[in-house]
Parts: C-alpha cells; structure tokens; sequence
C-alpha cells in the first residue's frame, strides 16, 4: 500500500484570517486562524484554499493570505493587543495592530535596556513593536496548574465583543475563548462546543464538585449549543450572544436550567496531542 501524499504547508501571513464554510466571503464564519501559525492545504482553487489548522479544523481561507513557511523562528505574542510602528515609539505611525498570540519575526535588542525591537511579519513588512509584548522567557505552566490558568487568563477577555466564528483577542464565540485561554496554557483543543466535549482528554465531573477551568457545557445532551469555563465563587465565564465575554453566577435562569454536564482535563492525558476521530 502506497503511503498517503504530504499536503502542502503554508504559514498565515495576516493578523486575523477569517475560514470560511465555502469558497466566497458570503459564506458562513466557522472560525479564524492568527498570523503565524501553520495550515494544511487540502485543496486550492484560483482565490481560495481548504485549509486545516492545529486543531484538526478546516474552512476555507483567501489565499492572499497565506505564505511560504518561513526559515527562521518566530516569536509569539503575549499581550492582549500589540500596536506594531513604523517608528520606535509610542506615537509612531501605525503599522498594524496584532492580536494575542499572533508570531513574527524579531530582530534581538541590541541591549537589556533597550524597550522596542524591530520585527517583520509574515508579508515581509517592516515595524516596531514594545519588548514588554514578549515572554521573556516563555512562560511555563506545570501541568495540575494548566486548568486553573486557562480560567485566570480568560479574566483579561472580560468585554470583548461576541463574534461568530470568532478565535482571536478582536472578538470570541464561545468555543473560541475557551479553546484561546486553553491554548494559552499550553493544551490545544478543537473548536465548537460540542467537539469540545467529545474531547477524550478530558473526563466528566460533578456539578458539585467543580474547579476552575472546568468546561461547562449547556444546551441538551444530545446538541451542545454553548460552552464555557467554571470560575469561582460559583460563577462561570463565557462569550454570550449579544454580551461578549461575561460572568454569569449559577443559578442565572438564561443559562443554568440548560446546564447539560462538565468535563475536566484528565492531567494524565493533557501532553497528547489534539486528535480527529
């Protein structure tokens, strides 16, 4: 049996790109992808590609927006929002402003004193960006400490805007602000809730007996609608339709007389990677 061919791999090359259900940008927002990261093309058309992401998901992308794979490493962002200048400094115009988790290429600091460096991304334009958006080292989390900081930094999206489809610090649905903070803990997930709890990394958990960053999944057992992450102080936080990113006390009759079950990662499994059945 002949092996199966390689696809082709290209690395996005804009801040946001949207994926699309069909080839046309009338189609429906199924998710993003951020700049930087690598794509699988499964097909490619004149305008347009299916494209495939670390997270097993796959939409179709404009293929402006994609680049050769770079030769040297890139270098992520860890802020909210990253203004990136012509200039080094604050009132330098800008060039373009990169969401959280979007990588680049950057020239090292010709001293520990310096506070900007230049960088390019990935259509070969020249800036500027702040030191201070950069882990310096990157940060580490140990594993029984990855759920609770999933939750932790799903505090600094608090008011970002509801989007459908939305993967990015510009706006989340919500699969996309758990599986965001997810990632920023170093735990890859698939998207759309109900995926998400067919995740087999993660075990079921009683309602009494939730922990920070537990997933909560509302909607009806046999169709997930909505997903969001246990808090604290028996609160949970999600991107609402029409409120964006929110706390919500249980007990709220919008959301918990929908409460469908709860899922934990299963610290034994979480370095497997994300998988496609």
């Amino acid at each position: 049996m002949s092996a199966a061919p390689t696809l082709p791999r290209k690395i996005i090359a804009h801040n946001v790109v949207h994926m699309r259900a069909e080839p046309t940008n009338d189609s429906e927002l199924v998710s993003q992808t951020l700049m930087g990261r690598l794509a699988l093309v499964h097909e490619e058309r004149e305008r347009w590609s299916l494209v495939e992401t670390d997270d097993t998901y796959r939409g179709w992308v404009e293929n402006r927006w994609l680049a050769d794979p770079p030769a040297g490493p890139l270098m992520t962002v860890n802020s909210t929002f990253a203004d990136m200048r012509k200039l080094p400094r604050q009132d330098g115009p800008l060039v373009m402003r990169l969401p959280l988790g979007a990588a680049v290429h950057v020239m090292p600091p010709r001293s520990a004193k310096e506070e900007w460096v230049a960088v390019t991304i990935l259509n070969g334009t020249h800036g500027w960006l702040p030191v201070s958006v950069f882990p310096m080292p990157p940060p580490r989390i140990a594993p029984e400490r990855i759920t609770g900081a999933a939750a932790e930094r799903a505090r600094d999206f608090l008011g970002t805007p509801y989007l459908w489809g939305g993967s990015s610090s510009f706006g989340l649905d919500c699969s996309g602000l758990v599986q965001l903070c997810y990632r920023l803990s170093g735990i890859i997930l698939r998207r759309d809730a109900d995926i998400q709890r067919d995740d087999p990394r993660f075990v079921p958990v009683p309602e009494n007996d939730l922990l920070p960053g537990d997933l909560v999944f509302f909607g009806k057992p046999d169709r997930i609608t909505h997903v969001g992450m246990h808090f604290e102080n028996k609160t949970f936080i999600h991107s609402a339709g029409g409120a964006g990113v929110i706390l919500t006390e249980w007990g709220d009759d919008r959301y918990t007389s929908h409460f469908v079950d709860a899922r934990r990662l299963n610290l034994d499994r979480a370095q497997e990677p994300v998988t496609c059945p």
